[in-house]
């Protein structure tokens, strides 16, 4: 027993060994096989995908047959309960004068920001050479950048029914989801980093594309706009009333004078990307999500859209130290025009939204023989009064027929401004050119600004955080640093931070 128990254990080791090798010639076979059909084993991946992918779809195209909730619409929230005054207030102080006692700290040379990085229309066109590879191409002007994209040629072929219900709604998902919208997507993407756009310019985007695809249909314009944002995964979704379709979009900041319904406890605003379009008391829509993990939209612009170069050259002018004194801009058309699509929105979205290089390295050239080797406080009060009397005033319903809160570029660019407008561009100009913390002062019907100073100046002045800011009112016409409005001295106004 013991020797038939000796020879057996060599054999089963042996028999292991052979075995391991042969597994291990078939696994070498098996990789060298698989390199071999590299690009079949690609495609068949591919298909793998493709399988999950329409899986998902389906299941998606079949609950949006299900029967739609109908959401009560409100109308639009409004950011000012009093209003404006028609007319600024003037006060007959005089400039400060830089003898001011207590204060000695003086602005050094101002430097003037770096060239911007723009990306050409040579740029774009080398990513567009990139990333065109069929034929069937449209080609569209995106604030005076000329793009083109590839597209699946099924993607313009289907067209909504005349009656609009949960099953043409779920026939346009099914069509667009079986076409090849992979690659557009790819596609918006790259074109989105190439120009540096947010969330707002990613829609903007989808929606000039959803026209070329589309020029005769605003109903499939908005289907394909929500197609394109859900496989982007934002929490997008759609609507309908009678024979209208909407685009319905959660933010995270608030969206003002424009329709909502509410979900969940979160706000679906109608988005719609010109300014009339026809409301609804109600909209039927359906609960529940596409994606995972979605994401909110987002206003704020952590950097600017790099959008086309068609700059506007003009001159304006103010008094300062018994001085007339010229300040030349220029500024780019594209990017007004972009501003100009803007949704009304939360004001530190337009503090923090920084004034385009083009525009500062023209406004500092005037700015800075004016400002160089003052104090602090005179240097202030020189933007101060640059603000506020080279620009006439006049409230949004007046110079727009509606509310609408300026940019610091689009401050430069209208011939009229109102207080927050103002009030932005003081805080760019102070941060940028001296470099001082600034915050936003939002008092009921009015905004200014305050400045937190390297020494103790006197004047009035609010507490945050545990450091003494002195208020800047661009709007109070020829008040000074450390004077705020009369009406206002009692008031506590709600902070604005500016990062």
């Amino acid at each position: 027993m013991y020797q038939e128990r000796r020879y057996l254990f060599p054999c089963i080791i042996f028999l292991l060994m052979f075995m391991a090798l042969s597994a291990q010639d078939d696994f070498d076979s098996w990789q060298k096989q698989q390199q071999g059909n590299l690009d079949a084993f690609k495609q068949e991946s591919r298909k793998e995908f493709k399988r999950f992918k329409d899986a998902r779809d389906s299941t998606f195209a079949e609950f949006l047959k299900q029967e739609w909730q109908a959401f009560e619409v409100f109308q639009g929230l409004t950011p000012e309960k009093e209003p404006k005054p028609d007319q600024p207030p003037v006060t007959s102080l005089k400039d400060i004068q830089e003898d001011i006692e207590g204060v000695s700290v003086r602005i050094e040379e101002i430097q003037m920001p770096e060239a911007p990085v723009t990306k050409t229309r040579d740029s774009i066109e080398r990513l567009i050479s990139r990333i065109i590879k069929k034929k069937e191409t449209i080609e569209f002007d995106f604030f005076q950048v000329p793009l083109k994209v590839n597209i699946d040629p099924s993607m313009t072929e289907y067209q909504v029914a005349d009656s609009i219900n949960e099953e043409t709604i779920s026939d346009v998902w099914a069509a667009f989801a079986r076409s090849d919208y992979e690659d557009l997507l790819d596609q918006i993407r790259q074109i989105r980093k190439a120009m540096q756009l947010n969330d707002w310019g990613y829609a903007l985007l989808t929606h000039r594309i959803a026209e070329k695809l589309y020029p005769e249909s605003g109903k499939m314009q908005t289907l394909t706009v929500w197609f394109l944002m859900l496989k982007s995964e934002y929490r997008a979704k759609v609507g309908y009333n009678r024979n209208v379709i909407y685009l319905l979009l959660p933010a995270s900041q608030t969206i003002y004078s424009v329709p909502y319904y509410l979900s969940d406890h979160i706000r679906y605003y109608v988005i719609h990307f010109q300014r009339s379009f026809e409301k609804a008391d109600q909209i039927y829509t359906y609960q529940g999500k596409y994606a995972e993990d979605p994401s909110n939209f987002s206003l704020i612009l952590h950097e600017l859209p790099a959008v086309g170069d068609m700059m506007i050259e003009k001159e304006i002018r103010f008094e300062y130290g018994s001085q007339d004194h010229p300040v030349h801009l220029a500024l780019n058309k594209p990017l007004i025009d972009f501003y100009s699509q803007y949704p009304q929105t939360d004001f530190p979205v337009y503090f923090n939204t920084p004034l385009s290089s083009e525009s500062m390295r023209v406004l500092i050239q005037s700015l800075k023989p004016m400002i160089e080797n003052k104090s602090e406080a005179e240097a202030v009060n020189i933007l101060l009064r640059f603000v506020q009397t080279a620009f006439g005033y006049q409230k949004d319903d007046d110079q727009f027929g509606y509310e609408k809160p300026l940019f610091a570029d689009e401050t430069l660019f209208y011939p009229f401004s109102d207080c927050e407008d103002r009030s932005v561009l003081f805080s760019t100009l102070v941060r940028t050119l001296l470099h001082l913390d600034v915050i936003g002062l939002d008092y009921p019907g009015h905004v200014a600004a305050a400045v937190k100073f390297s020494t103790d100046i006197p004047g009035e002045s609010v507490d945050y955080q545990g450091k003494r800011y002195l208020v800047c009112d661009p709007t109070y016409i020829h008040a000074n640093i450390g004077q705020c409005m009369p009406k206002f001295k009692t008031v506590q106004p709600e902070i604005i931070e500016i990062h």
